[in-house]
């Protein structure tokens, strides 16, 4: 973070610009997605009722020496979450 100035954020995802600007190579992202129940923060920030049912999906970015470069955690309303895959499969 402090080798970074704010005129480096040339992109909206974070993890490119530390990738270009630091020389970082991004190896892998691991996604995990989990059902979970709006908290009362949540819930205000949501604009949803406390309980409401959320999905949340952590995104932990690491390079190519597995090493943690960006952390993202996201929660959305269950109403409007949407999990889509497209895996590639060689030799199939």
């Amino acid at each position: 973070g402090s080798q970074l100035s704010i005129e480096d954020f040339t992109d909206v995802l974070i993890f490119k610009n530390v990738s270009r600007c630091l020389g970082i190579k991004i190896e892998r992202v691991l996604v995990t997605a989990r059902a979970e129940i709006a908290n009362k923060t949540q819930a205000r920030s949501l604009g949803t009722k406390l309980g409401s049912p959320m999905m949340s999906t952590e995104m932990v970015y690491l390079t190519d020496r597995q090493t943690t470069i960006e952390v993202t955690i996201t929660n959305t309303p269950s109403e409007h979450f949407v999990l889509s895959y497209d895996v590639p499969l060689d030799g199939a």
